[in-house]
């Protein structure tokens, strides 16, 4: 996957067009995918296995959420 910048869930989007989609879910909880979550406490960025969230991360930020998430795809894909 070539390094890109993300500021948003439309720029992740554009990212991930070559990610195949089982790995991955935005906006909310999808099993055995990495997601990514606005809540009201920020943006949540986790892996989903068995009705439960692994490695949880929550963000300020879209920007960071999108980055973490993109990180983590990176870091499975490779």
């Amino acid at each position: 996957m070539d390094k890109v910048a993300v500021r948003n869930i439309n720029d992740l989007q554009d990212a991930l067009k070559n990610v195949p989609e089982r790995s991955y879910h935005i906006g909310g909880y999808s099993d055995s995918a990495i997601c990514l979550e606005k809540t009201e406490f920020g943006y949540e960025v986790y892996f989903a296995e068995r009705n439960k969230k692994w490695d949880q991360k929550l963000h300020k930020t879209e920007q960071e959420a999108c980055e973490d998430m993109l990180g983590r795809l990176e870091e499975y894909m490779d």
